[in-house]
Parts: C-alpha cells; structure tokens; sequence
C-alpha cells in the first residue's frame, strides 16, 4: 500500500487523503483503492476540495465513463469521493461546500 503513495509528491490534499484513510480504519487492500481513486480524481481536478462544484463531478463522471470504465467502476469512485467529502464536511463544519448532494 506504500508503494503508490511514495510516486506522489505531498500535498495539503494528499495530506487530507491520508487522514481520511486513517480515521476510516478500513482494510489495507480497501484503503489502497480509495487512495487510488481519490488522487485520480485530484490529478483530474486540481482545484482545492472547497472548490470543486457538482458540475465538476459530474464532468468527472463522464470522463470516468469516456475512458471505458464500467458503471460499477463509475459508482465507485463516486461512492468514494461521496464518503471523502462526507468525513470533510465532518472535519471542517459547515465552512464545507457540497459537490456531491
């Protein structure tokens, strides 16, 4: 699980991507999919969490789609950002936007 991350030079989202994953506590194998389709996403869209609008995940939805992945591959990924956004609305309060209502 260490590997792929140490390809990725560190960021204040990478760093957020981490502690996601921390507090989650889920599975190695789990965790390394999430990180994957979570710094996918943020290499596609390098704007800040904060910024990012429903319009902008929906344009990543097609990309997803565009590029050949199968729609149970779309709804994970989506299902993983929903839950990313979820523990950051958590974390940072009502100071949060909604991409993913």
């Amino acid at each position: 699980m260490e590997a792929p991350r140490l390809a990725v030079q560190p960021n204040l989202r990478h760093w957020q991507i981490e502690e996601f994953l921390r507090q989650t506590g889920k599975a190695d194998n789990t965790q390394s999919t999430y990180w994957g389709q979570l710094v996918r996403f943020a290499v596609w869209c390098p704007k800040s969490w904060l910024d990012v609008t429903p319009s902008g995940i929906g344009k990543y939805r097609r990309e997803l789609k565009l590029k050949g992945l199968q729609a149970i591959s779309v709804n994970h990924a989506l299902n993983t950002l929903r839950s990313f956004y979820q523990w950051l609305r958590r974390s940072h309060g009502d100071s949060m936007g909604s991409a993913l209502q």
